[in-house]
């Protein structure tokens, strides 16, 4: 592995167990076996790095993920294509845990600190959500009188939550929804929920 890809292995680990604020340069490059000009060569700076986790995981892995959503003309439609996206979200979870939960985790941070690049990364994917709501509107699969946007922020947030609090469910509960079979469970039971809510 290059020096470069242990750097942003070892970022990976440290944002995710610690978090970003509370991660230093200095235990990256120990635990990469690098010097800290190293880091700023690749990635200019810890934010830089920071910058790469994110983009590298929208660009490459989110994008499919919402790139499933497609026109649907039923409701039928509606659940199975919802059903396929978050498959695809708690796929992603289940292949790449530590980015995933760096971005749940930081999010916010991330918005604040690198708003333009939030916006690049992190809105386009939400746009596709959206629009997808809105045709699904005009088709009269869901109620007039609701807010296509609320519709998506609902949904993505109801999902992500789901994943952010699989760590206690595994500790305190037993189970991990990241399996087959509670993996199914929770996506029927939250998508006939919230189809139920939104659909005309």
């Amino acid at each position: 592995m290059s020096a470069k890809d242990r750097i942003l292995a070892s970022a990976k680990i440290f944002f995710a167990r610690k978090g970003y604020e509370t991660t230093s340069v200095r235990e990256i490059a120990k635990d990469a076996k690098v010097n800290i000009a190293a880091i700023n060569y690749h990635y200019g700076s810890k934010e830089g790095l920071f910058n790469t986790i994110c983009r590298e995981f929208a660009e490459n892995k989110l994008s499919f993920a919402y790139g499933v959503l497609k026109p649907v003309q039923t409701s039928e439609e509606l659940y199975l294509r919802l059903e396929i996206f978050f498959n695809a979200m708690l796929s992603l979870a289940d292949d790449d845990f530590d980015t995933v939960f760096i971005l749940l985790k930081n999010l916010d941070f991330f918005a604040e600190n690198s708003p333009d690049e939030f916006l690049r990364i992190f809105m386009t994917p939400h746009q596709k959500l959206l629009d997808f709501f809105i045709d699904c509107q005009k088709k009269k699969l869901l109620r007039e009188d609701l807010d296509p946007e609320i519709i998506a922020h609902i949904f993505i947030s109801g999902s992500t939550e789901i994943l952010r609090s699989n760590k206690i469910r595994k500790n305190f509960l037993g189970y991990d929804i990241l399996k087959s079979e509670e993996k199914i469970r929770f996506i029927d039971t939250y998508l006939k929920c919230f189809i139920e809510g939104i659909r005309s």
